[in-house]
């Protein structure tokens, strides 16, 4: 059955009597009827308001010149938790400034603007209340100050735009319901958030653009997936894993900051041109190639080779800590050491081999550390290390008179370093004396241990 609209235009306050107890609208057409019956379709073809709370039991259908604006005060709930039979289907303009709940199915094919609150399905740990299915094909816009919650399943489809600069929550702490997926293009752009608790996976065919905060779970609560089989890209934002799960099988790419307090993991590749990535939880790629930034972190990282070029720096954190690679290490970039104590101070833990062509290690006295002839401290392990004489070396704090070294232990290819008063045997030790910055390296090998001077 189909219902035509009644449109009811008010011109002045001078209108007939009946028309007193009547909404007051000024050339504008409410949606009717109210609720919406089961098999009854409205159709819009023009400019349509609902300043009331209005239920859609059947379907609601905008056409391409049809536009629905939900006002500001206004609630539209689309199916039920009961009955999720409602169908909102747009192919024209669809804006909710108010409150609009979609327990049945929104299918959008052109554009939908939300700049007040857009629930699919709500949180109340129910399978009623995650019911909810909203499909975009067009363009989905959650404007600043406009919240999107999602229960249930909202489809990003192929040739769909899913645009956030406000909140965009799948699922919460309290209800780790929800799955949103993109096979399309999803941009989280600056000032945008977007959290998750549930399930949000970028597909093979999609394209995630970062440039807010993307949170997968929190340090509270450490539910959350996020999934990116397509291509994501953090630009200059934020993606924040909080000891959720974050399963990489396809590309991602990092100029911003990429915090992984969690489990990082997959059979993708993490790039990094900018900016910075912290893990102190576990990293897991096919491939890890950090080209510009920094890599902090004490955590674990895993990689069949883990390439720090020559824009790059690798530092244990802003505290002292160990951070283990388990995969080979190649390095023209920058690496800072910082040495606290006897104790205390960074270790570079590789469980593979190392090979340098290039750049600059750095030793840092720090808290006030005063080092002493005699200290020394393993601050690198590997199973081999080539290129040693390729990086140049520097040591900031050490007191004048003081000097020191770098060599293997008996160990295998431990590396160490030494603060010494000077020695009369150079042939065997790497020596940077304190103030003589001398300049030339050479290397040899004496019973099968590496020596080297300066």
């Amino acid at each position: 059955m189909a219902t035509v609209i009644n449109k009811i235009k008010l011109c002045s306050l001078l209108s007939t009597i009946s028309l007193l107890t009547l909404p007051i609208i000024s050339q504008a057409e409410q949606i009717a009827p109210n609720p919406n019956p089961v098999d009854s379709t409205i159709t819009i073809n023009a400019d349509i308001d609902n300043l009331i709370g209005f239920s859609n039991h059947g379907v609601i259908s905008i056409n391409t010149l049809g536009t629905l604006n939900n006002s500001i005060t206004a609630s539209l709930t689309n199916g039920t938790r009961e009955n999720t039979l409602g169908s909102l289907n747009n192919s024209g303009n669809l804006n909710n400034t108010g409150g609009l709940s979609n327990f049945g199915s929104l299918i959008n094919f052109e554009n939908v603007s939300n700049s007040g609150v857009l629930g699919n399905g709500i949180g109340d740990n129910t399978d009623a209340g995650h019911a909810g299915y909203l499909a975009n094909s067009g363009t989905l816009t959650n404007q600043v100050g406009g919240t999107l919650n999602n229960f249930g399943n909202l489809s990003n489809l192929v040739g769909g735009t899913l645009n956030n600069s406000g909140s965009l929550n799948n699922g919460t702490s309290s209800d780790h319901a929800g799955y949103l997926g993109n096979s399309g293009t999803l941009n989280n752009q600056a000032g945008g958030t977007v959290t998750t608790f549930g399930n949000l996976t970028n597909l093979v065919d999609g394209t995630f653009n970062n440039a807010g905060t993307l949170n997968n779970g929190t340090t509270n609560d450490h539910a959350g997936y996020l999934g990116n089989a397509g291509n994501l890209t953090n630009v200059a934002g934020a993606i924040l894993n909080s000891f959720g799960l974050f399963d990489n099988s396809g590309l991602l790419e990092n100029s911003g900051t990429l915090g992984n307090t969690g489990t990082l993991i997959g059979t993708g590749t993490y790039i990094q041109t900018a900016g910075q990535t912290l893990n102190s939880g576990s990293l897991s790629q096919s491939a890890i190639n950090i080209k510009g930034g920094d890599l902090i972190g004490t955590g674990t990282i895993t990689a069949p080779t883990l390439t720090l070029a020559s824009q790059a720096s690798l530092n244990m954190g802003n505290s002292l800590g160990s951070l283990t690679l388990n995969g080979d290490f190649h390095s023209s970039g920058n690496l800072v050491f910082k040495i606290g104590g006897l104790s205390d101070y960074d270790i570079f833990n590789i469980n593979g081999n190392a090979f340098f062509t290039g750049g600059t290690i750095e030793f840092n006295l720090i808290n006030g550390f005063k080092a002493s002839a005699g200290d020394y401290w393993d601050f690198m392990l590997a199973r081999t290390i080539g290129g040693w004489n390729a990086p140049s070396f520097a040591f900031n704090g050490l007191d004048q008179g003081l000097g020191w070294t770098i060599t293997q232990t008996s160990e295998g290819e431990r590396l160490f370093i030494s603060t010494l008063t000077p020695i009369t045997e150079p042939e065997t030790y790497v020596m940077f004396l304190s103030g003589l910055g001398l300049m030339s390296l050479m290397l040899s090998r004496r019973k099968g241990k590496f020596s080297a001077w300066k």
